[in-house]
C-alpha cells in the first residue's frame, strides 16, 4: 500500500511502473536494511525481473514470501519466477556451451598460427 510507504519506495514503484527497471533498483539500494521489508523485496524483485536479473528477482520473491507468507501475490509472483527460471536453464542446456569454450579457441589459435609459420612462411 503506498500510502505507508517511504519517499524512496514510492519514486521506485513510479520508476517499475515506467519500465524504467536500473533507476528502481538503484532508489531501492538506497533504502537502509531497517526500511526493508515485504514489500521492499518484492518492488525490488520487480525491478531485478525487469532489468533481466532473473536469479535475484527469484531471490527476492522468495524473502518476500518468507517475510510475508499471507501475501497471494508474493506467492504467485515467486512461481512465476521459478517457472522462468526453469525455462531459462532447460534452454541453456540444450546449447552447446562447448562451442564456446574458450581454451577450444587458444588451441585453434595456435594452430593456424603453428600452420602458417610452418607452411606459409609467416604470410
Amino acid at each position: 500500500d503506498m500510502a505507508f510507504d517511504s519517499q524512496e519506495v514510492r519514486l521506485a514503484v513510479r520508476a517499475v511502473n515506467s519500465g524504467r527497471y536500473q533507476e528502481a533498483v538503484q532508489i531501492l539500494m538506497r533504502v537502509q536494511s531497517t526500511g526493508r521489508d515485504a514489500r521492499w523485496h518484492y518492488l525490488f524483485a520487480l525491478a531485478q525481473q525487469g532489468a533481466g536479473n532473473t536469479m535475484t528477482a527469484q531471490e527476492e520473491m522468495q524473502r518476500a514470501v518468507q517475510m510475508d507468507p499471507n501475501n497471494p501475490l508474493y506467492h504467485q509472483l515467486l512461481q512465476q519466477y521459478r517457472q522462468a527460471g526453469q525455462t531459462y536453464e532447460q534452454r541453456a542446456r540444450g546449447f552447446n556451451m562447448g562451442a564456446m569454450d574458450p581454451s577450444r579457441w587458444c588451441m585453434t589459435c595456435l594452430a593456424v598460427n603453428l600452420f602458417c609459420n610452418c607452411c606459409c612462411r609467416g604470410f
